[in-house]
């Protein structure tokens, strides 16, 4: 899940270089949201990777950014929707920024999701074998 996390940074955070390379210069501060959660996202990721002791720490902190992440671009999207909807004018580019960090964000909290309920099950056939072990070897 580590490199996942690192990966979905990555991605956030080229999210803005792309805008800013297409767009040709920043026109507000709100172009870098996606960076603010990538930045944090791969450093949780690297950190999970050389402390393996915190990794279930840093992880669930990781998906909790992921998913307000997924939440403020929520906020922002909904209305730009709405606008469509309405037939008012928007701008294509920062509506689709904030589409694709939505997607992003909630396909990673998503995978994470997936990631705790598997380590999860393990853990728990790992226990229950130990104790199936334990058992057999009390009765020898």
């Amino acid at each position: 899940m580590p490199i996942i996390t690192v990966v979905f940074g990555l991605l956030l955070s080229f999210l803005t270089i792309f805008v800013w390379v297409y767009n040709g210069r920043i026109e507000s501060f709100s172009v870098f949201i996606p960076t603010f959660v990538g930045v944090p996202l791969i450093l949780l990721g690297l950190f999970s990777l050389l402390k393996p002791a915190l990794r279930k720490h840093l992880m669930h902190a990781a998906v909790t950014l992921g998913l307000l992440g997924a939440l403020a671009a929520l906020g922002r999207g909904i209305p730009q929707i709405l606008k469509v909807l309405r037939q008012e004018t928007v701008d294509w580019l920062p509506v689709s920024m904030v589409w694709a960090m939505v997607i992003l964000c909630v396909t990673y909290v998503f995978l994470c999701i997936e990631s705790f309920i598997s380590a999860r099950k393990a853990r728990q056939a790992a226990e229950a074998q130990g104790t199936a072990s334990d058992t057999k070897s009390a009765g020898s």
